[in-house]
């Protein structure tokens, strides 16, 4: 094998000394891979998901240089539970907006789509990356002026206000929602609940009538009926 390579590399040497024979030189080539006993397989392997004491390794000559440090460094594990503390604040404002129109031109909107590419929340493959969270952070200070160790400090009402603050249409319609109606209530909440709540009256009411092979006509009705009435105060004959 090591005459057959040595052969080789001298007749290259040979015929590379005319520029116009690299033809000659490729064509050369291709017989001398031909002509192996057994073919060239590369292999390739990512040694980000292989673990150097459990796992073969099918390339020997490569050192595992790049193990000394961990997949998600220190500071890196910080600033993940920290987001992870904001998205906390962020969803519940999603909770309340979701379905309005200022939710889609909101800064709030923007924010919770960062947060989801960042900490990978679809995809759930801890595959975080340093410039994704570097804009993260880029992003809450300027718009918010919000480092690390404020969401750290605060709380998550205190998180959910600053958010707040940098949104006009979804500030101004809290306020007026909790002025109306002592909280954020959604539209329609009632018939929501009537509907699809867990002890929903349609489902007691007609939840059982079906037809069967035996009563194939089944049939209910129900009457609501409401009485209001107020009552004039009596005053007493002193």
């Amino acid at each position: 094998m090591k005459s057959l390579f040595k052969s080789a590399i001298a007749e290259t040497k040979r015929i590379h000394a005319s520029i116009e024979d690299r033809a000659d030189v490729r064509e050369f080539r291709l017989g001398a891979l031909q002509d192996l006993n057994r073919p060239l397989v590369k292999t390739a392997f990512d040694t980000r998901r292989t673990n150097q004491y459990t796992d073969f390794n099918p390339r020997r000559n490569l050192q595992y240089y790049h193990r000394s440090e961990s997949f998600i460094t220190k500071d890196s594990s910080e600033k993940i539970k920290t987001f992870f503390k904001l998205k906390t604040a962020v969803d519940s404002i999603k909770e309340d907006f979701l379905g309005d129109p200022e939710w889609l031109d909101s800064y709030c909107r923007i924010l919770s789509a960062a947060l989801d590419r960042t900490l990978r929340i679809e995809q759930k493959d801890m595959d975080f990356t340093k410039p994704q969270m570097d804009y993260l952070d880029e992003l809450l200070y300027l718009r918010y002026r919000l480092k690390d160790d404020d969401i750290t400090r605060l709380n998550e009402k205190e998180i959910r206000n600053i958010i707040l603050d940098k949104d006009e249409k979804l500030l101004h319609k809290q306020i007026y929602a909790n002025y109306n109606n002592g909280g954020m209530l959604k539209q329609n909440n009632s018939v929501h609940q009537l509907v699809k709540g867990p002890d929903n009256l349609i489902d007691k009411l007609f939840g059982d009538v079906k037809a069967n092979k035996d009563n194939k006509n089944v049939e209910r009705s129900v009457t609501i009926t409401i009485n209001d009435k107020i009552m004039d105060e009596i005053k007493k004959e002193s």
